[in-house]
């Protein structure tokens, strides 16, 4: 598996991490961390929790705020981490490590957005600095995972809105789509998206009539966008620039190419805008059909596009129309 490029290691030092605070003549410092240091200082924290011993270190596992933390005694040094069901957002996950320098975010080894944090003891701990390295991962684990549930709006978003012009109307919402299978989501009748199950898999979308993919890798992405709204096929390239200088007035349409597949029409475009700093690349197929409009969008960092090409194509062939 490819590296994601946005995972970074650390190794700090707990001084640097909470600064201003000064050790007093009366403080225990101890090179050496033990289990049962840990349990006596989880237990005084009144954290609940379980443990599991392998090799020359020993995992401590408990809640906080609905999620799952696991601490990691090495001796010298502690790890906590954590994993935040629902996908995780490259953009935000970049955002993040540039702002923030006592934790990483990055994709676990099951594809699961997680928060991590390291500290080397090599001069020695007191209990009352690892009480804080605990609290203050804790805390940024609660803002974090607010970050990826709050997204800030995308350059790829609904067609339904009124620039699209007096011809759009709203319709009852369709029946929600369903996976029929490894590969396969069936949006509804006559309209679906082929994929290879073994480069992509969905990931858990908070929009109802949305579905989002990750690519193996990790660096890659794509959205489906399913809306019940008569919107003008002439039209669709005026609004989905918009929706991208929204977020980006520099917005562009940097290729565009009206395609016909077993006699449907679509509109291919490719986007590029700037989110959070990040030059993004977007390739997307858009359908207006009658009552109702398709988006299936992939996109990844545009200097990571190279990587993509193949896969990108792949899975935007994979959606089709019939009559």
């Amino acid at each position: 598996m490819a590296p994601v490029i946005w995972r970074v290691s650390l190794s700090i030092l707990l001084l640097t991490l909470i600064p201003g605070r000064c050790q007093t003549p009366s403080e225990d410092i101890r090179s050496a961390i033990s289990d049962a240091r840990i349990r006596s200082i989880l237990r005084g924290m009144a954290v609940d929790f379980t443990e599991d011993s392998t090799g020359d270190s020993t995992a401590f596992a408990f809640q906080h705020d609905g999620h799952l933390v696991t601490l990691v005694n090495q001796i010298k040094g502690l790890s906590l981490s954590s994993c935040i069901e629902g996908g995780v957002d490259l953009m935000k996950a970049n955002q993040w490590n540039r702002e923030h320098f006592s934790t990483r975010a990055y994709l676990n080894d099951k594809r699961c957005a997680s928060l991590a944090s390291d500290v080397s003891f090599g001069g020695g701990a007191t209990n009352q600095m690892i009480q804080d390295f605990v609290r203050q991962f804790d805390t940024s684990l609660v803002v974090y995972a607010r970050l990826l549930a709050n997204s800030p709006a995308s350059p790829i978003g609904a067609l339904a809105w009124s620039q699209a012009g007096a011809s759009t109307k709203r319709m009852p919402a369709f029946p929600a789509a369903t996976e029929s299978g490894p590969g396969l989501l069936k949006i509804f009748s006559g309209v679906s998206l082929k994929y290879d199950p073994g480069q992509w898999r969905t990931t858990k979308s908070q929009v109802d009539g949305q579905f989002a993919f990750s690519h193996a890798s990790g660096g890659g992405h794509a959205i489906v966008i399913v809306e019940r709204t008569a919107v003008p096929l002439d039209a669709v390239e005026d609004v989905v620039l918009a929706n991208a200088q929204s977020v980006d007035p520099h917005a562009a349409v940097v290729f565009r190419h009206r395609i016909w597949v077993k006699g449907v029409a679509f509109w291919f475009l490719k986007i590029e805008a700037t989110v959070a700093t990040i030059p993004m690349s977007y390739w997307g197929y858009f359908y207006a059909g009658d009552g109702f409009t398709v988006q299936v969008v992939t996109y990844a960092e545009k200097s990571r596009l190279p990587e993509y090409d193949h896969a990108f194509t792949d899975l935007l062939n994979g959606f089709t129309v019939s009559r």
